[in-house]
């Protein structure tokens, strides 16, 4: 049996998120937006990693890297049943499930990872900082603001974007607010 801790940690996680609370969405909106740039950066690097992707930037990077290394069903299913209910979008759902493989795959592979900073960790605090956004027309939607997806070559870059430290996040909101 594969150890779940830091797969039960992201779960444990992504469920005590309130995913409804669409006013800290809004009063996030700028670091949300930079924190969805952050992911695509270091969903790009990733990408770049392994060749190419066709399913960008929303896809399961721990299954293209092992794909014999998956959480335990049992915490997926605890997930499922919670995003079911809870995570009005697909695609979120779909990346709360990407991050679970991930942190499994971060804790127990065998498979020698380049040192790369973890690609869901701006999606995650994303989510936390005030829930979904929605995919259209080859964006990220905030409502307030977008964030063009592009291809993950036009999303390469060797620097963060931004700083994934709540006070770092709180300022920048402040000064958009």
């Amino acid at each position: 049996m594969t150890q779940t801790g830091s797969a039960e940690s992201m779960v444990n996680r992504l469920t005590a998120i309130n995913w409804a609370d669409y006013a800290a969405g809004d009063r996030n909106a700028a670091s949300r937006t930079l924190l969805m740039r952050e992911f695509l950066r270091r969903a790009a690097l990733w990408v770049e990693y392994l060749g190419g992707s066709e399913r960008w930037p929303f896809f399961d990077i721990a299954e293209r890297i092992d794909p014999s290394t998956r959480a335990d069903p049992g915490l997926i299913e605890r997930l499922d049943e919670f995003t079911s209910g809870n995570v009005p979008e697909f695609i979120a759902r779909r990346m709360c499930r990407a991050a679970v493989h991930w942190a499994e795959l971060r804790q127990s592979t065998k498979v020698e990872l380049p040192d790369l900073l973890d690609p869901y960790e701006p999606l995650v605090v994303l989510y936390e900082r005030g829930g979904v956004f929605f995919v259209e027309n080859g964006v990220a939607d905030f409502e307030l603001r977008r964030v063009p997806l592009r291809d993950w070559q036009a999303n390469l870059a060797p620097e963060p974007i931004v700083e994934i430290d709540p006070a770092v996040l709180d300022d920048v909101d402040r000064e958009a607010n």
